[in-house]
Protein backbone atom coordinates (compact mmCIF):
# COMPACT_ATOMS: atom_id res chain seq x y z
CA UNK A 1 0.00 0.00 0.00
CA UNK A 2 1.33 3.38 -0.40
CA UNK A 3 1.50 5.91 2.59
CA UNK A 4 3.60 9.03 3.12
CA UNK A 5 6.89 9.68 5.15
CA UNK A 6 5.57 10.44 8.53
CA UNK A 7 7.63 10.34 11.33
CA UNK A 8 7.59 8.16 14.55
CA UNK A 9 10.44 9.06 17.36
CA UNK A 10 11.69 6.15 19.67
CA UNK A 11 14.12 6.21 22.10
CA UNK A 12 17.18 3.95 22.22
CA UNK A 13 19.64 2.76 24.34
CA UNK A 14 21.49 5.28 26.16
CA UNK A 15 24.59 4.62 24.13
CA UNK A 16 22.36 5.38 21.02
CA UNK A 17 20.61 8.32 22.54
CA UNK A 18 20.47 9.99 19.40
CA UNK A 19 19.15 8.22 17.07
CA UNK A 20 15.70 8.11 16.07
CA UNK A 21 13.39 5.76 13.82
CA UNK A 22 11.33 6.16 10.88
CA UNK A 23 7.95 5.04 10.87
CA UNK A 24 4.63 5.89 9.75
CA UNK A 25 2.37 7.11 12.71
CA UNK A 26 -0.28 9.73 11.69
CA UNK A 27 -0.94 10.90 14.71
CA UNK A 28 2.44 12.33 15.12
CA UNK A 29 2.46 13.98 11.94
CA UNK A 30 3.20 17.23 14.19
CA UNK A 31 6.71 16.33 14.43
CA UNK A 32 7.23 15.28 11.32
CA UNK A 33 10.67 16.46 9.55
CA UNK A 34 9.06 15.77 5.85
CA UNK A 35 5.99 17.70 6.11
CA UNK A 36 6.84 18.90 2.99
CA UNK A 37 6.28 16.03 1.28
CA UNK A 38 3.05 15.74 -0.76
CA UNK A 39 3.41 14.52 -3.89
CA UNK A 40 6.94 11.79 -3.83
CA UNK A 41 4.96 8.35 -2.07
CA UNK A 42 7.26 5.29 -1.06
CA UNK A 43 5.62 1.59 -0.83
CA UNK A 44 5.19 -0.12 1.82
CA UNK A 45 5.64 -4.11 1.27
CA UNK A 46 2.91 -6.07 3.41
CA UNK A 47 4.78 -9.08 2.77
CA UNK A 48 8.00 -7.96 4.60
CA UNK A 49 9.14 -7.48 7.85
CA UNK A 50 9.25 -4.26 9.69
CA UNK A 51 13.06 -3.50 10.91
CA UNK A 52 13.93 -0.83 13.18
CA UNK A 53 16.93 0.73 13.31
CA UNK A 54 17.87 0.10 16.99
CA UNK A 55 16.89 -3.83 16.29
CA UNK A 56 19.40 -3.61 13.44
CA UNK A 57 22.28 -2.06 15.47
CA UNK A 58 21.68 -4.54 18.55
CA UNK A 59 22.27 -7.53 15.70
CA UNK A 60 25.35 -5.85 14.21
CA UNK A 61 27.07 -5.82 17.55
CA UNK A 62 26.51 -9.00 18.22
CA UNK A 63 27.43 -10.42 14.77
CA UNK A 64 30.74 -7.76 14.42
CA UNK A 65 33.72 -9.62 14.03
CA UNK A 66 35.94 -6.04 14.44
CA UNK A 67 33.49 -5.87 17.91
CA UNK A 68 34.32 -9.51 18.93
CA UNK A 69 38.17 -8.33 17.91
CA UNK A 70 38.06 -5.53 20.37
CA UNK A 71 37.09 -7.43 22.96
CA UNK A 72 39.41 -9.91 22.94
CA UNK A 73 41.93 -7.19 22.81
CA UNK A 74 40.81 -5.89 25.60
CA UNK A 75 40.99 -9.24 27.39
CA UNK A 76 44.82 -9.35 26.70
CA UNK A 77 45.03 -6.00 27.85
CA UNK A 78 43.18 -6.71 31.46
CA UNK A 79 45.41 -10.11 31.61
CA UNK A 80 48.53 -8.77 30.80
CA UNK A 81 47.36 -5.41 33.38
CA UNK A 82 46.73 -7.73 36.15
CA UNK A 83 50.29 -9.86 35.53
CA UNK A 84 52.04 -6.48 35.83
CA UNK A 85 50.27 -6.01 38.81
CA UNK A 86 50.99 -8.79 40.75
CA UNK A 87 55.02 -8.58 39.87
CA UNK A 88 55.77 -4.69 39.98
CA UNK A 89 58.69 -4.03 41.95
CA UNK A 90 58.74 -0.80 43.62
CA UNK A 91 62.46 -1.14 45.15
CA UNK A 92 65.32 1.74 43.95
CA UNK A 93 67.43 0.83 41.35
CA UNK A 94 66.43 0.06 37.43
CA UNK A 95 65.07 -3.12 37.72
CA UNK A 96 62.46 -1.64 39.90
CA UNK A 97 61.67 1.10 37.61
CA UNK A 98 61.35 -1.09 34.54
CA UNK A 99 58.69 -3.48 36.25
CA UNK A 100 56.96 0.02 37.29
CA UNK A 101 57.52 1.32 33.26
CA UNK A 102 56.02 -1.94 32.17
CA UNK A 103 52.84 -1.35 34.77
CA UNK A 104 52.67 1.52 33.34
CA UNK A 105 52.14 0.51 29.82
CA UNK A 106 49.77 -2.23 30.21
CA UNK A 107 47.51 0.14 32.11
CA UNK A 108 48.10 2.71 29.22
CA UNK A 109 47.12 -0.13 26.51
CA UNK A 110 44.53 -1.76 28.71
CA UNK A 111 42.68 2.10 29.21
CA UNK A 112 43.64 2.91 25.28
CA UNK A 113 41.63 -1.01 24.25
CA UNK A 114 38.74 0.11 26.63
CA UNK A 115 37.99 3.39 24.97
CA UNK A 116 38.73 1.75 21.06
CA UNK A 117 36.30 -1.18 22.09
CA UNK A 118 33.43 1.69 22.77
CA UNK A 119 34.40 3.73 19.61
CA UNK A 120 33.91 0.38 17.06
CA UNK A 121 30.36 -0.49 19.48
CA UNK A 122 29.85 3.70 18.28
CA UNK A 123 30.72 3.17 14.86
CA UNK A 124 28.67 0.23 14.36
CA UNK A 125 25.49 2.12 15.04
CA UNK A 126 26.18 5.17 13.13
CA UNK A 127 27.30 2.93 9.95
CA UNK A 128 23.71 0.86 10.48
CA UNK A 129 22.29 4.03 10.16
CA UNK A 130 24.08 4.44 6.65
CA UNK A 131 22.67 1.27 5.69
CA UNK A 132 19.66 1.79 5.91
CA UNK A 133 19.62 5.54 4.78
CA UNK A 134 21.89 3.78 1.61
CA UNK A 135 18.53 1.70 1.10
CA UNK A 136 15.96 3.91 1.44
CA UNK A 137 17.68 6.52 -0.97
CA UNK A 138 17.54 3.57 -3.42
CA UNK A 139 13.97 3.07 -2.85
CA UNK A 140 12.70 6.40 -4.21
CA UNK A 141 15.13 6.47 -6.81
CA UNK A 142 13.74 3.74 -8.17
CA UNK A 143 10.22 5.23 -7.30
CA UNK A 144 11.30 8.43 -9.21
CA UNK A 145 12.78 6.26 -12.21
CA UNK A 146 9.83 4.13 -12.68
CA UNK A 147 7.29 7.79 -12.92
CA UNK A 148 9.27 8.77 -15.23
CA UNK A 149 9.94 6.10 -17.57
CA UNK A 150 6.08 6.25 -17.32
CA UNK A 151 5.99 9.37 -18.87
CA UNK A 152 9.21 8.72 -21.55
CA UNK A 153 7.19 5.26 -22.71
CA UNK A 154 3.82 7.36 -23.16
CA UNK A 155 6.40 10.07 -25.37
CA UNK A 156 7.49 6.95 -27.15
CA UNK A 157 4.02 5.53 -28.04
CA UNK A 158 3.47 9.50 -29.27
CA UNK A 159 6.63 9.29 -31.44
CA UNK A 160 5.66 5.97 -33.10
CA UNK A 161 2.40 6.89 -33.97
CA UNK A 162 4.19 10.21 -35.29
CA UNK A 163 6.56 7.71 -37.21
CA UNK A 164 3.55 5.72 -38.71
CA UNK A 165 2.39 9.35 -39.98
CA UNK A 166 5.40 9.78 -41.27
CA UNK A 167 5.86 13.28 -39.26
CA UNK A 168 8.76 11.65 -37.17
CA UNK A 169 12.50 10.18 -39.42
CA UNK A 170 13.57 6.46 -38.64
CA UNK A 171 16.36 8.16 -37.11
CA UNK A 172 14.34 10.10 -34.44
CA UNK A 173 12.44 7.00 -33.57
CA UNK A 174 14.92 4.57 -32.84
CA UNK A 175 16.89 7.57 -30.44
CA UNK A 176 13.55 7.64 -29.01
CA UNK A 177 13.56 3.57 -28.53
CA UNK A 178 17.55 3.89 -27.39
CA UNK A 179 16.87 6.35 -24.87
CA UNK A 180 13.45 4.37 -23.41
CA UNK A 181 15.81 1.34 -23.39
CA UNK A 182 18.79 2.34 -22.02
CA UNK A 183 16.36 4.05 -19.06
CA UNK A 184 14.82 0.52 -18.51
CA UNK A 185 18.20 -0.88 -17.84
CA UNK A 186 19.57 1.82 -15.39
CA UNK A 187 16.26 1.25 -13.29
CA UNK A 188 17.70 -2.63 -13.09
CA UNK A 189 20.69 -1.64 -12.05
CA UNK A 190 18.87 0.44 -9.49
CA UNK A 191 17.15 -2.21 -8.42
CA UNK A 192 19.81 -4.84 -8.54
CA UNK A 193 21.73 -2.23 -5.98
CA UNK A 194 19.25 -1.80 -3.60
CA UNK A 195 19.04 -6.03 -3.64
CA UNK A 196 22.95 -5.84 -3.09
CA UNK A 197 21.92 -3.00 -0.23
CA UNK A 198 19.58 -5.53 1.69
CA UNK A 199 22.62 -8.33 1.04
CA UNK A 200 25.08 -5.95 3.04
CA UNK A 201 22.88 -4.99 5.03
CA UNK A 202 21.96 -9.03 6.38
CA UNK A 203 25.57 -10.34 6.12
CA UNK A 204 26.31 -7.23 9.26
CA UNK A 205 23.26 -8.45 11.42
CA UNK A 206 23.94 -11.71 10.89
CA UNK A 207 20.88 -12.81 9.07
CA UNK A 208 21.55 -16.17 7.02
CA UNK A 209 18.56 -15.39 4.51
CA UNK A 210 20.83 -12.48 2.17
CA UNK A 211 18.23 -11.96 -0.19
CA UNK A 212 15.78 -11.14 2.93
CA UNK A 213 14.48 -7.70 2.54
CA UNK A 214 12.77 -5.41 5.07
CA UNK A 215 10.29 -2.07 5.51
CA UNK A 216 13.14 -0.12 6.55
CA UNK A 217 12.15 1.97 9.86
CA UNK A 218 14.53 4.98 10.30
CA UNK A 219 13.71 8.33 10.63
CA UNK A 220 16.37 11.86 11.67
CA UNK A 221 15.63 14.53 13.57
CA UNK A 222 16.41 18.30 11.26
CA UNK A 223 17.63 21.29 13.20
CA UNK A 224 19.83 23.89 11.35
CA UNK A 225 23.07 23.91 13.39
CA UNK A 226 24.15 26.24 16.13
CA UNK A 227 26.99 26.37 18.29
CA UNK A 228 27.64 28.87 21.61
CA UNK A 229 31.20 29.66 20.56
CA UNK A 230 33.52 30.34 17.28
CA UNK A 231 33.94 27.24 15.42
CA UNK A 232 37.82 27.36 16.12
CA UNK A 233 36.88 27.30 19.76
CA UNK A 234 34.37 24.28 19.58
CA UNK A 235 37.11 22.40 16.96
CA UNK A 236 39.62 22.24 19.73
CA UNK A 237 37.34 20.95 22.37
CA UNK A 238 36.27 18.61 20.44
CA UNK A 239 39.10 17.06 19.41
CA UNK A 240 40.40 17.07 23.08
CA UNK A 241 37.57 14.10 23.68
CA UNK A 242 38.68 12.42 20.60
CA UNK A 243 39.81 8.71 21.66
CA UNK A 244 42.16 8.75 19.21
CA UNK A 245 43.59 11.80 20.62
CA UNK A 246 43.56 10.77 24.25
CA UNK A 247 44.96 7.59 22.81
CA UNK A 248 48.01 9.64 21.43
CA UNK A 249 48.19 11.69 24.75
CA UNK A 250 48.76 8.72 27.13
CA UNK A 251 51.25 6.82 24.80
CA UNK A 252 53.38 10.02 24.92
CA UNK A 253 53.04 10.41 28.42
CA UNK A 254 54.63 6.79 28.57
CA UNK A 255 57.45 7.05 26.10
CA UNK A 256 58.51 10.40 28.26
CA UNK A 257 58.74 8.18 31.26
CA UNK A 258 60.56 5.35 29.04
CA UNK A 259 63.61 8.54 28.19
CA UNK A 260 63.57 8.82 31.89
CA UNK A 261 63.80 4.89 33.05
CA UNK A 262 66.14 4.91 30.07
CA UNK A 263 68.62 7.72 32.11
CA UNK A 264 69.14 6.22 34.77
CA UNK A 265 68.94 2.61 33.26
CA UNK A 266 72.31 0.25 33.65
CA UNK A 267 72.12 -0.65 30.27
CA UNK A 268 71.13 2.54 28.49
CA UNK A 269 73.61 3.87 25.98
CA UNK A 270 74.01 6.70 23.96
CA UNK A 271 72.47 5.08 21.06
CA UNK A 272 69.65 3.90 22.93
CA UNK A 273 69.36 7.37 24.51
CA UNK A 274 69.03 9.26 21.44
CA UNK A 275 66.49 6.50 20.35
CA UNK A 276 64.50 7.31 23.28
CA UNK A 277 64.74 10.97 22.90
CA UNK A 278 63.87 10.83 19.62
CA UNK A 279 61.15 8.77 20.38
CA UNK A 280 59.47 11.39 22.29
CA UNK A 281 60.22 14.15 19.82
CA UNK A 282 58.12 11.96 16.95
CA UNK A 283 55.06 11.38 19.10
CA UNK A 284 54.91 14.85 20.20
CA UNK A 285 55.03 15.90 16.66
CA UNK A 286 52.65 13.24 15.38
CA UNK A 287 49.95 14.24 18.43
CA UNK A 288 50.25 18.04 17.07
CA UNK A 289 49.71 16.80 13.32
CA UNK A 290 46.95 14.77 14.96
CA UNK A 291 45.16 17.51 16.75
CA UNK A 292 45.62 19.90 14.10
CA UNK A 293 44.44 17.62 11.20
CA UNK A 294 41.33 16.53 13.74
CA UNK A 295 40.47 20.55 14.19
CA UNK A 296 40.99 20.91 10.43
CA UNK A 297 38.38 18.38 9.51
CA UNK A 298 35.79 19.24 12.06
CA UNK A 299 35.88 23.10 10.96
CA UNK A 300 35.72 21.63 7.35
CA UNK A 301 32.35 19.85 8.69
CA UNK A 302 31.08 22.59 10.34
CA UNK A 303 31.58 24.51 6.69
CA UNK A 304 29.57 21.61 4.65
CA UNK A 305 26.47 21.68 7.36
CA UNK A 306 26.02 25.36 7.18
CA UNK A 307 26.35 25.10 3.44
CA UNK A 308 24.10 22.15 3.15
CA UNK A 309 21.45 23.91 5.35
CA UNK A 310 21.39 26.55 3.01
CA UNK A 311 21.09 24.20 0.08
CA UNK A 312 17.68 22.83 1.80
CA UNK A 313 16.51 26.17 2.47
CA UNK A 314 16.90 27.38 -1.43
CA UNK A 315 15.32 24.14 -2.12
CA UNK A 316 12.59 24.33 0.31
CA UNK A 317 11.73 27.72 -1.49
CA UNK A 318 11.90 25.89 -4.93
CA UNK A 319 9.84 23.58 -4.03
CA UNK A 320 7.23 25.65 -2.87
CA UNK A 321 7.25 26.94 -6.36
CA UNK A 322 6.91 23.85 -7.86
CA UNK A 323 4.45 23.23 -6.07
CA UNK A 324 2.23 26.35 -7.38
CA UNK A 325 3.27 25.29 -11.02
CA UNK A 326 1.60 22.18 -10.05
CA UNK A 327 -1.44 23.17 -8.78
CA UNK A 328 -1.80 24.90 -12.15
CA UNK A 329 -0.86 22.52 -14.24
CA UNK A 330 -4.04 20.21 -12.50
CA UNK A 331 -6.56 23.20 -13.65
CA UNK A 332 -5.23 23.51 -16.62
CA UNK A 333 -5.47 19.36 -17.46
CA UNK A 334 -9.32 19.58 -15.73
CA UNK A 335 -10.12 22.09 -18.77
CA UNK A 336 -8.11 19.70 -20.78
CA UNK A 337 -5.55 23.14 -21.89
CA UNK A 338 -2.64 20.44 -21.17
CA UNK A 339 -1.96 16.93 -21.98
CA UNK A 340 -2.03 13.88 -18.92
CA UNK A 341 2.48 13.80 -19.93
CA UNK A 342 2.36 17.55 -18.67
CA UNK A 343 0.75 17.10 -15.88
CA UNK A 344 2.84 13.93 -14.90
CA UNK A 345 5.79 16.11 -15.45
CA UNK A 346 4.68 18.40 -13.20
CA UNK A 347 3.79 16.58 -10.83
CA UNK A 348 7.60 14.37 -11.18
CA UNK A 349 9.45 17.69 -10.38
CA UNK A 350 7.75 18.38 -7.39
CA UNK A 351 8.38 14.76 -6.55
CA UNK A 352 12.08 14.84 -7.57
CA UNK A 353 12.93 18.30 -5.54
CA UNK A 354 11.39 16.59 -2.44
CA UNK A 355 13.26 13.51 -2.83
CA UNK A 356 16.33 15.83 -3.13
CA UNK A 357 15.71 17.50 0.35
CA UNK A 358 15.05 14.11 1.59
CA UNK A 359 18.56 12.96 0.91
CA UNK A 360 19.50 16.27 2.23
CA UNK A 361 17.76 16.02 5.40
CA UNK A 362 19.70 12.64 5.78
CA UNK A 363 23.03 13.90 4.74
CA UNK A 364 23.04 16.53 7.26
CA UNK A 365 22.04 13.83 10.11
CA UNK A 366 24.83 11.98 9.51
CA UNK A 367 27.35 15.26 9.25
CA UNK A 368 25.41 16.39 12.37
CA UNK A 369 26.34 13.21 14.38
CA UNK A 370 29.94 13.27 12.85
CA UNK A 371 30.10 16.43 14.32
CA UNK A 372 28.90 15.79 17.50
CA UNK A 373 31.58 13.17 18.20
CA UNK A 374 34.85 13.37 16.46
CA UNK A 375 35.14 9.64 17.32
CA UNK A 376 32.95 8.65 13.91
CA UNK A 377 35.26 11.01 11.69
Amino acid sequence: MKKKLLVVVMALSCMFSNITVFGADETLESTNVFSFVNELEITSNDTRENLDIDTATEMALKNSTELKTANLSLEVSEKQLESSQNTVDYNTGSNGLQSILSLIKNQTSYKNSEEEKAVTEQKIAYEMEQSFIEILNLERDIEISERNIDIQEKNLNISRAKYNMGLLSKQELNEAESSFEKSKESIETQKTNLKNAFKNLNIIIGESDTSKEYNILIDVEYNPLEIETSIETYAEARTLESVSVKNAERNLQVTKQSYVVEQVSDTGTTVSLMQAENSVSTSEMSLSDMKENMENQIVNLYNTIKSLETSIENNKKQLSDLNKNLEIAKLKYDIGSISEIELLQAENQVAEMENTIIEQIYQHSQNIKQFENVNLL
